[in-house]
């Protein structure tokens, strides 16, 4: 695990982004504790800054604090996915919805060179790039849509969702099928006379395919 940087945010803060970046790349497992002793040795750091990351992290969906037993990296079962995906659609599809109205030519170019690139890496079959650039479309839209509560929920889904995508097996096929979808979400978007309900329902059916692909790894 790296340590911190003592610079710029608060050391609760700094703590949390140091073991949400741990559980992301997986140096934290599901079901791994979080001891407080080691981790105050690592970071140099009290109790005090220790724990207010671990309410930050339970209340992002990362761990569970279990009374008198301690902190737990949270295992991913299928309820996650049957309860995350269906939300993140809806509002997803809403902020597709409400960009609809609102796109320009900056944001126009900007999801043309996002796709640009994840067609480049389906073709390299650089999986990790793909999904890189995925994430940025999606967030083009989603900032688009001018809601800040809207785009402040769907953010903080997003990032439970990161840690979702590291159990399903994403390959070079998936990405490729994938480009598919989105080619028609930037139509939809970018056309002015498109029915903004059908942009929603495009993003919504994308998202809401996490639910009935069967290769996750649980």
């Amino acid at each position: 695990m790296d340590p911190i940087n003592f610079d710029g945010a608060g050391l609760p803060q700094r703590i949390s982004q140091a073991l949400i970046k741990a559980i992301l790349d997986r140096t934290l497992r599901g079901g791994d504790r979080l001891v407080e002793t080691e981790l105050q040795k690592h970071f140099g750091v009290s109790r005090s800054p220790l724990r207010e990351a671990f309410r930050d992290l339970e209340k992002r969906g990362l761990v569970e604090i279990r009374a008198r037993r301690g902190t737990f990296v949270k295992k991913i079962t299928r309820k996650d996915i049957n309860e995350h995906y269906p939300v993140l659609a809806v509002l997803e599809g809403l902020a597709a919805r409400q960009a609809h109205a609102r796109m320009n030519t900056a944001a126009e170019k900007t999801l043309a060179d996002e796709l640009r690139a994840m067609e480049a890496a389906a073709r390299d079959g650089d999986v990790e790039l793909f999904l890189e650039h995925h994430g940025r479309f999606h967030h083009i839209y989603i900032k688009a849509s001018g809601n800040q509560l809207l785009i402040d929920m769907i953010m903080d889904l997003r990032l439970r969702g990161t840690m979702l995508r590291y159990f399903y097996p994403h390959t070079p096929a998936y990405c490729k099928q994938s480009l598919a979808i989105h080619h028609r979400i930037l139509s939809g978007l970018r056309n002015a006379e498109e029915d903004p309900g059908r942009v929603e329902q495009l993003v919504r059916g994308h998202i809401e395919e996490m639910l009935v692909l069967k290769e996750w790894a649980l």
